[in-house]
């Protein structure tokens, strides 16, 4: 049975963080995101607050990313100016996005 078990030494997840209404945003796949932190967008996979799995959508570039009243804030660096950008995203169906699997 060890023989076709693979163990590896990598975390499950990479990047892990709660909206405002308790919703769990997780980007699972480490080398997906080694990859992705330049330009890239990321996929996260959205989980009810009681671990229930809901969707799968894609953000985008940033490392810091909050969640809060429709709103996605990600912050970023600019390598060239040395500055940190702040940008907000407006979630326009926010009200539809499911947050259990009721």
């Amino acid at each position: 049975m060890a023989q076709y078990l693979t163990i590896t030494d990598q975390p499950f997840f990479y990047e892990l963080f709660t909206d405002d209404l308790g919703r769990i945003l997780l980007l699972r796949d480490h080398t997906v995101a080694k990859k992705a932190q330049g330009q890239a967008p990321k996929e996260y996979d959205i989980y009810s607050r009681e671990g229930y799995y809901l969707y799968r959508i894609t953000l985008p570039f940033g490392r810091r990313l909050v969640t809060r009243n429709s709103c996605l804030w990600v912050a970023h660096t600019d390598d060239e100016k040395g500055l940190v950008l702040v940008k907000r995203f407006r979630i326009k169906n926010w009200d539809k996005i499911k947050f259990s699997i009721d």
